[in-house]
């Protein structure tokens, strides 16, 4: 932690140089301090401070308030200006200053210091231009600290008045405008350069709004201005300034397309080592007969036996059997198997359970298909009507099946993610390769054998050196190829650029680009950051303006 420097201790320090008047003791450096209009009386070093004993030799002094010059002395009193370092330690500059009285208008005035000090100064020029360089480059507590090492006393709270907030009045006719987080996700202001000195001109409180409405509209004299692929600041230009030329940023362009086959690049990679599965739940109907397989074989062993029987000879009577032929297959007489097959259905050979749960069997394999499987999930969604123990014994093949083929895929995409994961190729590897072609790994070379793949490498390399004028295509022609491509991605690029074509075209036609801001954003986060994110926009724009790098 920087100890704290407090301010100049006034009182103790005249206390202790009015006491210089009297003695004699100290000692005399003969060292002359040559100041226009001043004469040095003598020097003396003091508790490690020294001391310069200055007097005007200037007759008459300028009124300040009528303007007229008078030489009728008042009175004097001594003035206590702090100077930069002599001998490694502190100096201050006692002078005797005079009171004058203008006849004129009858009031009295002190005499000004020119080349000293400025009005109502309590530092020299020199000193207060140390003080303002040093807090422009760091913190206010830093920056006294610094300055308590070259013996200049000045308090944090000093350090930051000291630093000019009056924003500049700019003339720029091609600036640059970019947006700089204040927040990260919240909120966001705006930095405007010029093109030309690369010097911030302006730093606003937002990112769209009137407050970039009234700048854009109070400065006029904007022939050009470059931008990113911002829709915000598009739409505020064309409004504000409708007759500057809007240049889209080439770099913006480049990493949006890039950005945009990587991704696609990425999912064409991953299907190369398969394509991960997901579960489909069976039909209804094929619910309801693995449902009702486990169905027949509830309740006891004497009613299963009757219920099978039964189930069998209607099987075998509605497949075109006679009754003569039942009854031979299963040895009884053919007049029993006739009572047995009109006079009886199956619920006269179901058990209560059984004759309860088929009321809900059809509910029951709609809840399946739809993926409702766990035992606690169908008691709820059979509002409580079946047991969970009857849901449990009337499904337990089908929630077998169930389980065992969600098994089986959830081990093969586990398989199918390992590969990919030991196969990941970056996006920037996939980013280089498109606009190289040269292929660091053999996986690269697949997207060859693609013929989407191929063409979109193509036309992304063909947009790259039309933006770079190394290629006499015009843009017109690109868009139409890139609007018929295969690639999805190209597809959704050439929509974009068509949104801003005009904005493209520019930035073919000049050589602008918004490098200087995404400088200056780097350099605004920095501050901010020296400043634990407590600077206001006005302070900002003053040290980034005072800040050269």
């Amino acid at each position: 932690m920087y100890p704290n420097i407090s301010a100049f201790d006034k009182s103790t320090e005249k206390e202790s140089l009015n006491n210089i008047q009297s003695n004699k003791k100290f000692s005399i450096v003969s060292i002359r301090l040559a100041v226009p209009g001043f004469k040095q009386e003598h020097l003396t070093i003091h508790e490690n401070q020294v001391v310069v004993h200055l007097s005007s030799t200037r007759k008459t002094s300028a009124c300040p308030y009528c303007g007229r010059r008078t030489k009728h002395v008042h009175s004097y009193y001594f003035r206590h200006i702090q100077g930069s370092e002599s001998f490694n330690m502190s100096t201050v500059l006692l002078v005797k200053a005079r009171r004058f009285r203008c006849k004129h208008c009858v009031r009295t005035f002190s005499e000004s210091l020119p080349g000293i000090a400025p009005r109502y100064g309590r530092k020299t020029q020199e000193v207060l231009d140390r003080i303002t360089s040093v807090s422009l480059k760091t913190t206010s507590r830093i920056a006294s600290y610094l300055l308590g090492l070259q013996h200049i006393s000045c308090s944090a709270s000093t350090c930051l008045r000291s630093i000019d907030r009056n924003l500049p009045i700019s003339h720029a006719t091609a600036i640059g405008i970019d947006d700089a987080a204040k927040k990260k996700g919240h909120t966001y202001m705006s930095v405007v350069v010029d093109q030309h000195s690369h010097q911030t001109i302006a730093l606003l409180d937002c990112r769209s709004g009137e407050e970039l409405d009234n700048y854009l509209l109070e400065n006029q004299q904007i022939q050009f201005v470059t931008r990113d692929g911002s829709a915000t600041y598009a739409d505020a230009i064309s409004r504000c300034l409708p007759g500057a030329i809007q240049i889209s940023d080439k770099f913006h362009l480049i990493k949006k397309m890039l950005d945009m086959l990587a991704e696609e690049f990425s999912e064409l990679l991953r299907s190369f080592w398969g394509t991960k599965k997901t579960y489909s739940f069976p039909t209804v109907q094929e619910c309801k007969t693995e449902i009702m397989k486990d169905f027949w074989n509830l309740g006891e062993q004497r009613h299963r036996e009757k219920l099978q029987f039964f189930i069998e000879a209607d099987n075998a009577y509605r497949e075109g059997k006679t009754f003569y032929q039942i009854a031979q297959a299963y040895n009884m007489h053919t007049e029993k198997v006739r009572k047995l097959l009109f006079k009886h259905t199956r619920k006269d050979y179901m058990s209560d359970e059984q004759k309860l749960i088929f009321k809900f069997i059809d509910k029951l394999a709609l809840e399946f298909s739809m993926g409702y499987w766990k035992v606690n999930q169908l008691v709820k969604r059979m509002d409580n009507k079946l047991s969970a123990s009857a849901i449990k014994r009337v499904s337990q093949t089908l929630r077998n099946s169930i389980k065992s083929q969600q098994k089986e895929i959830k081990e093969e995409n586990r398989n199918i993610a390992k590969k990919i994961k030991e196969n990941r190729i970056s996006r920037k590897i996939i980013q280089r390769f498109i606009l190289t072609g040269k292929p660091k790994l053999e996986e690269l070379e697949k997207l060859y054998q693609n013929k989407r793949a191929k063409q979109a490498i193509e036309l992304a390399r063909e947009f790259r050196e039309i933006l770079n004028r190394k290629s006499l295509n015009p843009l017109e022609g690109w868009l139409e190829r890139a609007e018929d491509a295969k690639s999805e991605a190209i597809r959704g690029f050439a929509k974009y650029i068509k949104s801003d074509q005009k904005a493209v075209k520019a930035a073919i036609d000049y050589s602008w680009n918004n490098a200087v801001l995404e400088g200056t954003v780097n350099k605004l986060k920095a501050i901010k950051r020296q400043m634990y994110n407590r600077a206001n926009i006005k302070l900002l724009f003053a040290k980034i303006n005072g800040f050269s790098t």
